[in-house]
């Protein structure tokens, strides 16, 4: 027989090539269990990526592992070669994913296992089940400190658009320019046309899609982001991604995330019986958005959250607009993102290309990026209604400094930089004062 040659990087988040899936497809065992699973393309899509990367770390092949589990049986031993991989396995995903993902990577081993009428005893590995604890929302403040502390314009961009849209991971990961509506980087709310695959053709309470908008912090996002594209070299077209495509990427760019901001201080760490935050938290945490807004009618919640959508009908340019008009007025306030106007934040947002452009090595261009965003983050957390522009700037100088000093420092950029900053900083603060 052909040796098993698939060889992914152990713990890879990318999808799996035609070539790859072939090379698991031609083992009887596995044709068998795919049919067992049945047709959601989506499971199976996960379940084979899973099974892969387990084969790889463990150096078995498909056929290898029903054979030994079948023989550890057989000879009255519950626990064979195959359960001592699995618990090294799980112990390794969980240093690096979220517990929904390591859950769906055991489950698919198991489900092969008992494909052939095995079972992987469960006291065996005791996996802390997401699904018997809690769901964690995000508070606004909490949303606002995890954006502050993505790495990464790619990854700040991903959470921006998930703490304004409440679509699933597999909506921002096949995620295209083209879906965006004509003239999006104008508008102040922006319409994602989402291809008919995610959208409901008979009525039912199947699982779909809302009716699809994001705000002006995540068009500007996009806006530098595609910026950021150009200047890579890197050609945009209708059908040129913007995201990573997988919807594992998505979840672990969360879940990391999350880590780092716990780490950080700056969100408290999840309680026993609570789950981590999520992309799931971030969907549920505008569910409460639209919830709390006012004088909605039942059928725009619905649309606007993704439950009975009924028919394509209700994707006429009509209900958009009206939805468009909602959304823009009582969702985004509800969110805590909604524009304002107010000249003091013009003013720090001028600021914040100042501070950008003392930055000028291509090396940390990135964390241009990173240290404006504290002062964007800012005008939400230190803006009081009576504030004058000297008190704004004066917090702001005073309680951001240090804590994004240490956060850059530990990005890579030396002391000398630093203290450039620090100086230029200083002596904007002090003409602020002055004026």
């Amino acid at each position: 027989m052909k040796p098993f040659i698939f060889k992914p990087p152990i713990l890879a988040r990318r999808e799996m090539t035609q070539e790859e899936r072939a090379e698991l497809e031609r083992f009887d065992a596995v044709n068998e269990w795919m049919v067992q699973i049945g047709n959601k393309s989506t499971t199976r899509r996960h379940y084979l990526g899973w099974l892969a990367k387990f084969c790889q770390f463990a150096g078995m092949t498909p056929p290898q592992i029903l054979v030994i589990k079948s023989k550890a049986l057989k000879q009255g031993e519950p626990k064979s070669k195959v359960e001592s991989k699995l618990i090294l396995w799980v112990a390794e995903l969980q240093k690096t994913y979220s517990e929904p993902t390591v859950n769906l990577a055991y489950t698919a081993v198991r489900s092969f296992v008992a494909s052939s009428g095995h079972n992987i005893p469960t006291k065996l590995i005791k996996l802390s089940l997401t699904l018997d604890k809690e769901m964690r929302v995000p508070t606004q403040t909490e949303v606002q400190n995890m954006l502050q502390y993505s790495v990464g314009l790619q990854q700040k961009t991903l959470l921006t658009l998930m703490s304004e849209c409440p679509c699933r991971p597999r909506v921002f990961s096949n995620l295209r320019w083209g879906w965006l509506e004509k003239g999006w980087q104008t508008k102040d709310a922006a319409y994602i046309k989402l291809p008919k695959e995610y959208r409901p053709t008979t009525p039912g309470s199947k699982k779909f899609e809302p009716a699809a908008f994001i705000g002006r912090r995540s068009i500007e996002a996009l806006q530098k982001l595609k910026e950021f594209y150009e200047a890579k070299g890197k050609t945009i077209t209708e059908e040129t991604r913007i995201f990573p495509p997988g919807e594992t990427w998505v979840r672990v760019i969360v879940h990391r995330t999350y880590l780092r901001a716990v780490r950080q201080k700056i969100i408290l760490e999840s309680k026993p019986d609570e789950q981590t935050i999520s992309a799931k938290s971030f969907r549920k945490f505008i569910f409460n958005g639209i919830d709390a807004a006012r004088d909605i009618s039942p059928e725009w919640r619905g649309m606007l959250k993704g439950r009975s959508l009924q028919v394509e009908k209700y994707y006429s340019q009509e209900n958009i607009e009206a939805l468009r008009e909602i959304y823009q007025e009582k969702i985004l306030p509800a969110l805590g993102t909604s524009t304002i106007t107010d000249e003091r934040v013009k003013d720090l947002e001028a600021r914040n290309e100042e501070l950008r452009n003392i930055l000028k090595d291509e090396r940390i261009a990135e964390l241009k990026n990173h240290y404006a965003s504290y002062f964007l983050a800012a005008r939400e957390k230190y803006l009081e209604p009576n504030d004058t522009p000297e008190q704004l700037y004066k917090r702001v100088f005073e309680e951001g400094i240090e804590r994004t000093k240490k956060t850059l420092r530990t990005l890579g950029m030396s002391d000398g930089e630093l203290e450039e900053i620090e100086k230029h900083e200083k002596q904007l603060a002090d003409l602020k004062m002055q004026k």
